[in-house]
């Protein structure tokens, strides 16, 4: 922002809409609960790739047999440096489902010191309620 400019209380307020009034009716919660984290206006509150892939959303991905067409290995095919990452911050075995975590075992060794990394957003819960909102598309 300009620090010389000194009118800023004439801005208009304007009143942010819910998140649930942008998505159809019947949209699944956890669907808007991921979109609005991900999409939070202080890119500091937004939720991190790794942590969006934890999601309750992802969940049917992690079951078993989830996927009876076909295999579901390849949405498990991480690199070694990724696998890191999620053992570091602590969410390898909320990523993976046990039979993949064994797969993974065989070619990664989870046992190994966890390095000190950024921590993990928190919930929602601790989240500000009016971080949950959209402003409207008149506030361009």
């Amino acid at each position: 922002m300009n620090p010389d400019y000194r009118d800023y209380n004439k801005f208009p307020s304007i009143k942010p809409h819910p998140w649930v009034k942008l998505f159809a009716l019947g949209t699944p919660a956890n669907v808007v609960d991921l979109i609005s984290k991900m999409l939070r206006y202080t890119p500091s509150h937004r939720i991190l790739p790794l942590e969006s892939l934890c999601h309750p959303f992802f969940d049917s991905l992690r079951q078993e047999h989830a996927h009876p067409d076909g295999p579901t290995s390849h949405f498990f095919d991480f690199t070694i440096q990724e696998l890191e990452t999620a053992r570091n911050f602590g969410v390898i075995h909320n990523l993976f489902p046990p039979e993949e975590l064994k797969k993974l075992s065989a070619r990664y060794d989870f046992n190994q010191p966890v390095k000190p990394s950024r921590r993990l957003h928190q919930t929602s819960e601790s989240s500000s309620s009016k971080e949950e909102e959209i402003p409207s598309s008149s506030e361009n």
